[in-house]
């Protein structure tokens, strides 16, 4: 898994795969070798993106926040998985 916090535009493959990722337990499916934080967040209907504070799940339990800019390579092995709380929300 690779995370780009660049700000550039996100390709779409040119092999005709489709990428899938998982937010809560709903999978979604793209064709966009890289997706932001913010497209992630309105592939799952969390809008406004801004309302909403999105986390990777990453090995050993821990997650990181995902930005809205934040760009998540999804050729790597396997389904990235995301969790997510309302912003204002405490996370216990």
């Amino acid at each position: 898994m690779e995370i780009n916090e660049n700000k550039s535009n996100t390709p779409h493959n040119n092999d005709n795969r489709i990428y899938k990722f998982k937010v809560r337990e709903n999978v979604f499916e793209t064709d966009k070798k890289e997706i932001t934080g913010r497209e992630i967040c309105e592939a799952a209907g969390l809008v406004p993106a801004e309302n909403f504070k999105l986390d990777m799940k990453l090995r050993g339990n821990q997650y990181r926040e995902i930005k809205f800019e934040t760009i998540v390579d999804l050729t790597e092995p396997g389904t990235e998985k995301f969790t997510y709380i309302t912003r204002g929300q405490t996370e216990g």
